[in-house]
């Protein structure tokens, strides 16, 4: 199957800010093993030094960023010049972004599910026949 990225728009008020941030995204639905391992080090690099040292709450926001940040091809111009997200005071256009990447990432795997369903019923049928 085709990696093709997909796109979504976000809408949402910065509940700290009351900034507006409206965009469209694009994201792969699915991550190579580079992609994975690049995923890895960003949440690493995030992290700093002794990653292992790190509050849960930075380890849960390093595993966001990094997941957005491996997923993303295209992004509005206020998600890039924020630090791709990373320097935004407001947490809901971070949350939507992440939503959508998630959703994306979901909805690929169970298209492949229904793909892969069909063809066992399909195979099935065809060892029914005399």
């Amino acid at each position: 199957m085709a990696n093709i990225p997909v796109e979504f728009s976000v809408s949402v008020t910065g509940e700290v800010t009351g900034e507006t941030f409206k965009g469209v995204f694009k994201a792969v639905p699915r991550l190579s093993h580079r992609d994975n391992l690049r995923r890895d080090q960003l949440r690493r690099d995030l992290l700093g030094g002794r990653p292992e040292d790190a509050s849960p709450d930075a380890m849960n926001v390093s595993l966001v960023f990094s997941k957005i940040w491996v997923h993303l091809t295209e992004s509005p111009s206020w998600w890039r010049d924020s630090g791709n997200g990373v320097n935004l005071l407001d947490e809901a256009p971070v949350a939507a972004v992440f939503d959508n990447v998630a959703r994306i990432e979901r909805e690929a795997i169970e298209a492949v599910k229904k793909q892969a369903e069909k063809q066992a019923e399909a195979a099935a049928e065809e060892l029914k026949k005399p």
